[in-house]
C-alpha cells in the first residue's frame, strides 16, 4: 500500500505505517546478540534450523545475497534533495528519478492502481507521473478554502488522498483530507480536524476509526463505537466484520454496518501489537502467538515465540505464514496447523540484532526494507527460500532512505 492500509499497499502513506512499526517496541531494545543467528526460537520444531546470511561487506551487508527475479516496481525516497522520489523497474532494470520538487519537497508518494505514481509536487499540491513513466503536466492543487499544507499522500483504490497541517496561533493541528480523482479532478473534501488514514472495506476511516467516508460518493456517516480510545496499530475486516484490539490487551469483532461490538476476545497479560486474518486469526501478544476464532474470539492456541516482543510481525506470503523477530534479526517460518517454528532465515544486517525492519507482501514473496542501517530493499522469495539483493542499483549513489517505500503490484490486505 494496492493495500488497503495506511502505508501497508499502493496504498496509504508508507511513512505512517513505518511510524507504526517504530512505535510497536514492547520490551525496549535488545542487548545486540554476538550471533543472532544461534539462538533457537521458542516454540521451534525439533531439528528447526536458521539459515546464516550470506556475509555481505562493511559498506553494503546486502553485497552477498543473489540477485532477485521480481518484476515489481517500487518507489523508493533518496537522499538527493533534486531527485527526492525514484521508481525502480525490476522487470525493464530501469530506473526513473522524480524531479522537479521546489526546495526539495516533502517525500511522499505512492503506487496507483495501474502503476503510476501520485506524489506531493508542493505544500499545496500533487504531482503524477503516468505508468509509462512520463510526468504528468501541471498538478492537483488543495481547494482554496482548505487551509494548511499538505503533510501525509496516499492511494486508496481509484481516489488519491492528500491530508493537511494547519498552523493555529502557533500550534499545528490536522486540516482535513482532500481526495482527488486519479486524473487530478477534485472529488470532495473529508470532515475538518482529522486526517483520514486507513482504507478498510471500501471505507476511508479516520485514525481513532469513529468516523468514515465512503470514497465513491463522499458521503459521511459514523463509525465504530468505542470510548476512550486513540486509535489501533491494527484495523483487519472480512465480509461485515471488522477486527481490531481497543484497550491493547484484548481483541474485539465489530460489526461495521451498525459499528457495534459483537465480541471480545479474554484479556492477555501482555500488550497485543499485531495479528494477520487467515481462516483463523493469529494475534502477536507479547511473546506468545495466539490463534483466535474469529466468530467467538475464543482462543484455541497460544504458544511463546519469541524472546523478545520487539516489533514483532506477521506476514503471510504464497499462502506460507512467516513471523518476523526484529529482536533477534530473524524470519521465521510457522506451520499454520501448530504455529510450530519450522524455518528460519538470518536477516542480511551485517551480523547484528536489535533491528527494525518493514515487511511487505506480494504476491511474488516479501520486499523488506532496512530502516536503521543501510536503508535498501531487499526480497525474501518462499519458492527459492532465501533472501535476496535488488537486480539493479538505483541512480544516486547514497543510499536509499527508507522515509518513502511501496511496491506495485502487492498483495491486498484482508
Amino acid at each position: 500500500m494496492s493495500s488497503e492500509a495506511v502505508s501497508r499497499r499502493g496504498s496509504f502513506a508508507t511513512a505512517v505505517a513505518f511510524v507504526t512499526a517504530l512505535a510497536l517496541g514492547a520490551c525496549g531494545p535488545a542487548e545486540p546478540a554476538e550471533n543472532p543467528t544461534s539462538r533457537t526460537p521458542p516454540g521451534a520444531s525439533p531439528g528447526m534450523v536458521i539459515h546464516p546470511a550470506p556475509a555481505g561487506t562493511a559498506e553494503d551487508p546486502l553485497a552477498g545475497l543473489p540477485s532477485a527475479a521480481s518484476s515489481a516496481r517500487l518507489l523508493v525516497s533518496t537522499v538527493d534533495d533534486g531527485v527526492p522520489l525514484e521508481v525502480l523497474d525490476l522487470e525493464e532494470r530501469s530506473s526513473a528519478g522524480i524531479s522537479g520538487i521546489p526546495g526539495g519537497g516533502l517525500q511522499q508518494g505512492a503506487f496507483t492502481p495501474e502503476g503510476g505514481v501520485a506524489f506531493v509536487a508542493g505544500p499545496r499540491s500533487i504531482g503524477f507521473v503516468e505508468p509509462d513513466g512520463r510526468r504528468r503536466p501541471g498538478t492537483a492543487d488543495l481547494p482554496a478554502g482548505v487551509p494548511g499544507e499538505i503533510t501525509t499522500l496516499a492511494v486508496a483504490g481509484n481516489v488519491v488522498v492528500a491530508g493537511s497541517l494547519q498552523t493555529d496561533q502557533g500550534a499545528q493541528r490536522p486540516g482535513r483530507s482532500v481526495l482527488f480523482e486519479l486524473d487530478g479532478r477534485h472529488r470532495c473534501d473529508g470532515p475538518e480536524g482529522t486526517q483520514l488514514s486507513w482504507f478498510r472495506a471500501g471505507w476511508l476511516w479516520s485514525p481513532d476509526l469513529r468516523s468514515r467516508i465512503d470514497p465513491a460518493t463522499c458521503a459521511a456517516m459514523t463509525g465504530l463505537e468505542l470510548r476512550g480510545y486513540e486509535g489501533p496499530l491494527f484495523f483487519l475486516t472480512a465480509g461485515p466484520n471488522g477486527y481490531l484490539s481497543s484497550d491493547g490487551y484484548s481483541v474485539s469483532r465489530f460489526d461495521l454496518a451498525t459499528g457495534k461490538v459483537q465480541a471480545t476476545s479474554p484479556a492477555q497479560k501482555e500488550p497485543i501489537t499485531h495479528a494477520l486474518l487467515r481462516d483463523d486469526l493469529w494475534v502477536l501478544a507479547g511473546s506468545r502467538l495466539l490463534t483466535l476464532d474469529p466468530a467467538t474470539l475464543r482462543v484455541t492456541a497460544s504458544k511463546r515465540v519469541l524472546e523478545c516482543a520487539y516489533n514483532p510481525s506477521l506476514l503471510e506470503a504464497r499462502g506460507r505464514l512467516y513471523l518476523l523477530d526484529d529482536c533477534q534479526a530473524a524470519l521465521y517460518r510457522l506451520e499454520p496447523s501448530s504455529g510450530n517454528v519450522v524455518e528460519g532465515w538470518a536477516l542480511p544486517v551485517d551480523g547484528e540484532s536489535d533491528v527494525q525492519v518493514y515487511g511487505v507482501p506480494t504476491g511474488e514473496g516479501i520486499w523488506f526494507v532496512d530502516v536503521e542501517q543501510s536503508g535498501k530493499p531487499y526480497f525474501f522469495d518462499p519458492v527459492e527460500a532465501r533472501f535476496e539483493r535488488l537486480p539493479l542499483d538505483p541512480q544516486q549513489a547514497e543510499p536509499v532512505y527508507a522515509l518513502v517505500f511501496d511496491v506495485h503490484p502487492r498483495s491486498p490486505e484482508r
